[in-house]
């Protein structure tokens, strides 16, 4: 069966499936030269440190996120700063592999 490429949604605009755990601390941490933000997942006992793009993409994990509106979300953010679909998707599966999403 074939299907027409309008009645389908692209992949950059459907809903994704993955979401962000309700259940992390977070805790923001400033040193000399940087800052960092550090995730406490309290079911594992285990703490993340993320640079705040990653935090940013985290935070916004959430029901209706697509990956088109978190590249824009992300390029208004950190501007002049560009990534693509395939950069997202990437950053959105190493949080996934880290356990803080669903």
């Amino acid at each position: 069966m074939k299907t027409s490429a309008s009645s389908s949604p692209s992949s950059t605009s459907r809903p994704l499936t993955v979401s962000r755990r309700l259940d992390l601390r977070v805790v923001e941490t400033h040193h000399r030269n940087s800052s960092a933000i550090v995730v406490k997942d309290p079911i594992a006992m285990k703490y993340h440190r993320l640079r705040p793009e990653e935090f940013f993409i985290l935070e916004r994990l959430e029901s209706g996120a697509t990956l088109g509106s978190l590249c824009t979300s992300f390029e208004r953010a950190f501007a002049p700063q560009r990534v693509s679909p395939a950069e997202m998707n990437s950053m959105i599966m190493r949080l996934h592999q880290s356990g803080l999403t669903l």
